[in-house]
This record gives structure tokens, sequence and C-alpha cells, in this order.
């Protein structure tokens, strides 16, 4: 019985990450829930296992690694997912915000054509919903309209990185997974990804 307490948004279970070949653990059983609308920080030192462990979070694991232990979003068990089923929670249900922002578009499109895709792809909108709702985004993070007509590598990566917490503004995902989101930025972008972040989080509370 839960007496009246809701049901985590988020919640594992003894969840490991070890290579499959060796059986060696990379990141051992943890545990913890995360509530609709609440923070939670995962702090250690460089390479104890934070970004294997938010890749795990999304179905990301690079090849060869394997994850145990039990995973729950919104009361699902995710476990048994398969790809499709993991393309279609990502983006909406969850999203994410990656260290390396440099690989997180594709070279070859402009960003525009990117940004305004997933959303129509992923959120459901029309073309024209999708264009406002990318430039609503990039104003937040203080970013022009003028990045829509840019490829990715005309930008620094502090600009990327502020473009895919633009698109994940614009999702309104339940879940925001976001691995160290302010490493390329400057102290002033930093304060305001905070707040955009908070935001969303108030937001979801409120879903």
């Amino acid at each position: 019985m839960n007496h009246g307490h809701p049901a985590p948004l988020l919640e594992l279970r003894h969840v490991s990450v070890m290579e499959g070949l060796s059986g060696r653990p990379l990141v051992q059983d943890v545990s913890f829930s995360l509530q609709r609308g609440h923070c939670l920080g995962i702090v250690g030192e460089s390479g104890s296992g934070k970004s294997l462990l938010c890749r795990a979070l999304l179905g990301l694991l690079p090849s060869g690694l394997v994850r145990s232990g039990q995973l729950h979003f919104e009361g699902r068990d995710l476990g048994s997912l398969d790809p499709a089923g993991w393309r279609k929670l990502r983006g909406t249900g969850m999203a994410v915000i990656l260290q390396q922002a440099m690989t997180a578009f594709d070279p070859l499109r402009p960003l525009g054509k990117q940004l305004e895709g997933t959303l129509r792809d992923r959120g459901r909108m029309s073309a024209a919903r999708a264009r406002e709702a990318v430039c609503e985004a990039l104003q937040r993070v203080d970013l022009p309209e003028t990045v829509l007509s840019s490829y990715p590598h005309q930008l620094s990566g502090g600009m990327l990185q502020r473009c895919m917490i633009a698109l994940t503004l614009a999702l309104r995902p339940a879940l925001v997974v976001a691995d160290e989101p302010t490493t390329a930025l400057d102290a002033c972008h930093q304060q305001q990804v905070l707040r955009c972040l908070a935001d969303v989080a108030r937001d979801a509370s409120l879903i």
C-alpha cells in the first residue's frame, strides 16, 4: 500500500552495468527513486560510471555492455522493452542532455531541420507549431533564430549544448536525464540553463 503517496516517476532497484563477455562490473548495485517534479543529483569522480548509468536509464548502453536489475518508469517495467519501444519512449517520456554536444547532431543537416523534425516526429507537432516551439526554446537559452540555418560545425560546443537543451525544453518530457549539461557553458549561461531545467521539473509536477 502506498498510503496516499504517489508512485515514483523513476525507480531503480539494484541496477548494475557490466561487460558482457567478462562480467566485470562497471556500475554496481544502484537503487533510488525519483518523484515527479523533483531533481536528483548523482555525484562521483571521473570514471566512476555516472555517464554509463545515464545511458543505462535510457537504453543507450554501448555494444558489449549489459544492464541488470529492475528499472521502472511511470510504473512500467522497462526491462522488456525492445529497441522500437525505447525509441518511442525517448524524447517524450524521457529526454537526455549528453556531454558531447558535437556528436549529438547530424553534421550534414542544418540545425533547424533537425530540431523541428524531432518535434514533428516525437512531439507530434505540425510544421508551423514545431517551428514556433523551437524558436521559443532557443530564446529561453539565449540563442538567436539564425542558428536554425547553421550547420553543427558552424557553432561552438557551448551553443550546440544550448541547442540540445532547447530541444529538451520544447519536447517537455516527464524526465530529463542530464549528463553534466553545463560543462561547455560559461557561468552566465550555466545559471540560465539551470533555471530552465528547474522550470521543466516544475512543469512536470503539474502534469
